[in-house]
């Protein structure tokens, strides 16, 4: 399996990039290709002074398609096409996070998760979502 950071021919994905004070850059990725196989990769980039740094493959597998489906499922049922934006900050912790969820019928939809904090009753539902399929 080959992975390419910068691939677009993914038919449906969830991407999670988290930016960790003092620790880099954290993203984490399912996606599921037009064959049906899906895949996930996590990776980190540690603060540096480098321009570029070159991430660090922390995780790398094929998973299987029908839980992928049912991750999706699950956060369409918890309506994270609807998800609105935190507009303010709220309890600090050490990370910000931005997601974005991309369907097979071609819907998207992105949010910011600011200090660490969302205001959105829904947000630790889908985090859990995403836990258990990591």
């Amino acid at each position: 399996m080959e992975y390419n950071m910068g691939q677009v021919d993914a038919i449906a994905h969830i991407y999670r990039l988290r930016q960790c004070l003092g620790e880099g850059t954290d993203i984490v990725r399912w996606w599921k290709m037009p064959t049906g196989k899906c895949y996930f990769i996590q990776s980190i980039t540690g603060e540096t002074i480098k321009k570029n740094p070159i991430p660090k493959i922390i995780t790398y597998r094929e998973i299987n398609p029908i839980n992928f489906d049912i991750m999706l499922q699950n956060l369409v049922l918890l309506n994270i096409m609807e998800f609105q934006m935190d507009a303010e900050h709220g309890i600090m912790t050490n990370y910000n996070d931005f997601y974005y969820v991309a369907l097979e019928n071609g819907s998207s939809h992105s949010f910011t998760l600011l200090c660490g904090y969302h205001r959105d009753p829904r947000f630790n539902q889908i985090i859990d979502i995403l836990q258990k399929n990591m």
